[in-house]
């Protein structure tokens, strides 16, 4: 019941299995991949006091050779917006997103300093996409926001040692 009951935070239900989570994940990246269809990134103050932030705040620490890359990340989605007039359609965000997500956990345990600055981009885009959403939208997009942070959660749960995880049950 406890296991049905957390699978069911993140829109799911039932055991956390691997196949029952694969499915949860394929559900929730859909249902962002359509709204993302429908909407554009619209850059805004917000993104730009965001993205300056991490600039300034990372860009003290990070050695030579990051910084390197950490600017060229940040001229990218730059460039992105000046390609799109001051918008970024919601496939592009969706791949630059993931992009940065990805790059951001590879380096999360040999690097949180790094780790940690990819995510000041990333999170300046999802902040400046949450207010370009359209209004029909919003409300199934912050669904889905709070759905994947509960589906990262159990995913870390799932992945408990002993044999009530390897049964698919959350303790």
């Amino acid at each position: 019941a406890f296991t049905d009951a957390a699978m069911r935070k993140a829109g799911g239900s039932g055991r956390a299995t691997s196949d029952n989570m694969s499915k949860l994940k394929d559900q929730i990246g859909k249902g962002f991949e359509d709204i993302s269809k429908r909407n554009t990134l619209k850059v805004d103050r917000g993104i730009l006091n965001d993205m300056n932030a991490a600039n300034v705040e990372y860009m003290k620490v990070l050695p030579t050779e990051q910084k390197k890359i950490f600017g060229n990340l940040g001229d990218d989605i730059v460039q992105k917006f000046k390609t799109g007039k001051g918008v970024m359609s919601g496939e592009v965000y969706q791949t630059t997103r993931s992009r940065l997500s990805r790059m951001a956990e590879n380096y999360s345990t040999n690097d949180p300093e790094f780790s940690a600055a990819i995510r000041g981009l990333r999170d300046a885009l999802d902040s400046g996409m949450d207010r370009s959403i359209r209004p029909e939208d919003a409300s199934k997009w912050a669904t889905l926001r709070k759905r994947y942070g509960n589906l990262k959660t159990l995913e870390k749960a799932a992945v408990g040692g002993g044999e009530d995880s390897a049964l698919g049950l959350i303790s």
